[in-house]
């Protein structure tokens, strides 16, 4: 894949989603949780692994990366035309920007643009979050509704338990 290709291809995804992708190796495959570690230890992210695992089916579907084995996670080479005639492949350090021409003096439309699709990344990043604290909560209602069954039943033979022992104490 060429730089370009990866820099258009990056513009469509989330914030949270380039972040993961920086995170996942070129030279070896690693599982969501130690894509999730990477993540926390760099201090890029402390999304959940749930969103983790979110943005590497995004990031896998789209092409960006790939499965070699079942949840297993690994980049896909990128090569950046450094002359017309020489191809070298970038490695995990190099920047997406130390390869590309040097940049030019933007109009204000083109930095507001830019602006705005930082923007929408951040607004799709944000939804992604509240989508999976709105699961989470969900969870957390189930688990509280059965805890609530439970305890009806339990109230339910408490009093049965205690109309037991009465009519005992008022049968002697």
């Amino acid at each position: 894949m060429k730089t370009a290709k990866l820099t258009a291809m990056l513009q469509g995804q989330t914030c949270i989603a380039r972040k993961v992708f920086e995170a996942v190796p070129i030279q070896e495959a690693w599982t969501a949780s130690q894509i999730k570690n990477a993540l926390h230890n760099n201090e890029a992210s402390g999304a959940d692994l749930h969103v983790i695992r979110g943005c590497l089916r995004e990031l896998k579907e789209s092409g960006l990366i790939r499965e070699p084995e079942n949840g297993l996670f690994r980049r896909n080479e990128i090569k950046t035309a450094i002359d017309h005639h020489k191809e070298i492949p970038m490695t995990r350090t190099t920047s997406l920007k130390s390869v590309d021409a040097p940049e030019v003096q933007k109009t204000s439309l083109e930095r507001m643009s830019e602006l705005s699709a930082h923007l929408k990344t951040l607004g799709e990043s944000f939804n992604t979050a509240l989508q999976s604290i709105a699961t989470q909560l969900e969870d957390v209602a189930l688990s509280i509704e059965q805890e609530r069954e439970h305890n009806s039943v339990n109230l339910d033979k408490l009093k049965q338990l205690q109309s037991l022992l009465k009519s005992l104490s008022l049968g002697e």
